[in-house]
């Protein structure tokens, strides 16, 4: 989310609708602090929908003209088809008409003209501004893009400081409103559709509930902020995921099997299809020529008791981990040793300023806690490494293996023999380690001691979610947990493509993607509700989310994803009984 240091507390603001959109809005900024609750005027059709706005200390009305007299910038939140009605209502309840006032509509499909043409006919000199914002601006993840007309320099201002306070804020040509509703404004629904999948894939295969339905999000949650803070494609991102013959490239062709590009796209142009029908604005192909131009990270102890922290292998998974500790100032560069034989490996460790060594006993020796990093066929040259370099006899360290596959009855049958009374966790971590929105699970047997899982805990404090789980259910936790950001980069790809196909520039595409995958997952841990819930919220009768669950639906969006974790467990277990 953007910083933004404008003050808006004195400012009025009003809503005519006080449904879902509304709320969104109105409650975000009330529980941020950017706009004082004594200061926002609601009216709605009933008494139940303004009850909320009541208990937040908002001024609740059944007369939308009171709204107006009495706020400087009114948002028209009503459903669209009760815009005329709600203007009426204007007419009717309103006792003086003041002048210039700023109207901020986030109706879908109806374009500033129309807009100003009917503002026109019961106020004066209304000023203007259509907006598309989504959802997950309740949480401060939201997304908004909005267009003018018959407006100052200051509205546009004003208008993008209040919606940058609750998520990322962008001006666009009115052309393009509808193609980039079809992503951001239905793209909620269609994050929602894709969580609730992915738990029930992990609940097939063998994870509880609400333990699934967690890790989901936050895979979606972890996998968007890598491609906002990263600034790469997301197609690199997938790519340095799948290892070859692993979980995840097995779980992605289960995707590919299941049309889950096409399905997104077809999300995506329906969606515009029906926008487009609600205000008649054709010719996407045309539109790009006539264009002009977030954290749920865990907070940790700074007096934390975590000594030296050891890596045998330098690779992708170790790197995000071992960045994660560092940004999280847990420890400092020196106290990190690292057991790499390969120099373009070598080079960013050191770059980092920690230790880097061609032997693996050196990390043994030095560090209490060591992650076994290495490729999972390379395990035994790993302990032999260890053995054959150890100048001194050690005993009673704690490894974390994050080898996908191997189990604990295999790993302390090959590091005992070497490190006797080590103590051994299984592991699975995913990739948004990096930037403090991972999704790791543990797993040990009983000579793990409560200092150990305390350990673990700490170091994974500042880099995402952290559980314990037994053993039985670690294959199949990975196939969401490990896997699951490659499935979200391939799905965020395929709906920037369903965007850009409906003429929307390619960079705003990949950031509106990637910030509604996020900022929907986030909405998902941050209320506690079920994403079907969720959806429903977001999906109005007859609307363009619904059209846009229609097509997903029938392509069968819900298996496919169910059908990559499914496919990625068996690899996993594949592995383990090798």
């Amino acid at each position: 989310m953007a910083e933004v240091s404008q003050d808006l507390t004195s400012l009025r603001v009003g809503f005519i609708g006080g449904g879902n959109m509304a709320s969104a809005i109105g409650a975000g900024l009330i529980r941020r602090g950017v706009l004082k609750a004594d200061n926002v005027w609601v009216s709605g059709r009933t008494t139940r929908t303004l009850g909320f706005w009541s208990d937040l200390g908002a001024h609740a009305t059944l007369k939308n003209g009171e709204v107006v007299e009495n706020t400087d910038v009114i948002f028209l939140a009503m459903k669209p088809q009760m815009l005329d009605d709600a203007l009426a209502g204007i007419a009717k309840t309103i006792t003086k008409c003041p002048p210039s006032k700023l109207y901020v509509s986030v109706l879908v499909g109806v374009t500033l003209e129309v807009l100003q043409t009917k503002l026109e006919r019961i106020v004066q000199q209304p000023r203007v501004i259509r907006s598309m914002p989504n959802t997950p601006m309740m949480v401060g993840e939201g997304i908004t893009v909005y267009c003018s007309k018959g407006t100052t320099a200051n509205d546009e201002i004003l208008v993008n400081a209040l919606f940058s306070h609750v998520g990322i804020s962008e001006s666009i040509p009115e052309t393009l409103m509808n193609a980039v509703g079809g992503l951001s404004g239905s793209g909620p629904a269609y994050a929602y559709l894709i969580t609730e999948a992915l738990s029930d894939g992990a609940v097939r295969m063998g994870v509880p509930r609400p333990m699934a339905t967690k890790f989901a999000a936050q895979v979606l949650v972890g996998a968007g902020k890598m491609i906002l803070e990263t600034g790469r494609h997301p197609g690199q991102l997938k790519d340095e995921v799948c290892s070859p013959a692993g979980t995840t490239i097995r779980g992605i062709h289960a995707l590919e099997q299941g049309g889950i590009r096409g399905s997104l796209m077809n999300a995506i142009e329906a969606a515009v299809t029906r926008s487009d029908e609600l205000s008649s604005v054709p010719n996407h192909a045309l539109r790009y020529e006539n264009a002009n131009f977030i954290n749920l990270s865990r907070k940790f102890s700074s007096k934390s008791t975590v000594g030296c922290i050891g890596f045998i292998g330098g690779g992708n998974i170790a790197r995000a981990i071992g960045n994660g500790i560092l940004k999280s100032k847990l420890v400092e560069p020196p106290s990190i040793y690292v057991a790499e034989p390969y120099e373009p490996m070598q080079k960013p460790w050191l770059d980092l300023g920690t230790k880097v060594t061609n032997e693996n006993g050196k990390v043994v020796e030095n560090c209490d806690i060591i992650f076994l990093s290495v490729k999972t066929t390379a395990l035994n040259a790993a302990a032999t490494g260890i053995k054959n370099t150890l100048s001194v006899p050690v005993r009673d360290k704690l490894f974390i293996s994050v080898l996908a596959g191997i189990p604990l009855s295999v790993l302390k049958k090959v590091i005992l023999p070497v490190v006797p009374e080590a103590r051994i966790i299984r592991s699975t971590l995913n990739m948004p380690l990096l930037i403090g929105e991972g999704c790791a699970v543990f797993s040990g047997d009983s000579s793990v001691t409560e200092e150990d899982i305390a350990s673990v805990k700490t170091i994974m404090s500042g880099l995402g979610m952290c559980n314990f789980i037994p053993e039985l259910q670690l294959n199949a936790a990975s196939g969401l947990v490990g896997c699951g950001p490659a499935y979200m980069y391939i799905m965020i790809e395929a709906l920037a493509d369903g965007a850009v196909k409906m003429g929307v520039p390619r960079d705003l595409a990949i950031k509106f993607a990637a910030q509604t995958m996020y900022g929907s997952a986030k909405m998902v841990l941050e209320t506690g509700k079920h994403p079907g819930e969720l959806k429903d919220q977001v999906c109005s009768p007859g609307g363009t989310s619904i059209r846009g669950l229609h097509a997903m639906e029938k392509s069968g969006v819900r298996a496919a994803l169910m059908d990559a974790i499914e496919e990625a467990v068996k690899r996993s277990e594949e592995i383990t009984n090798k």
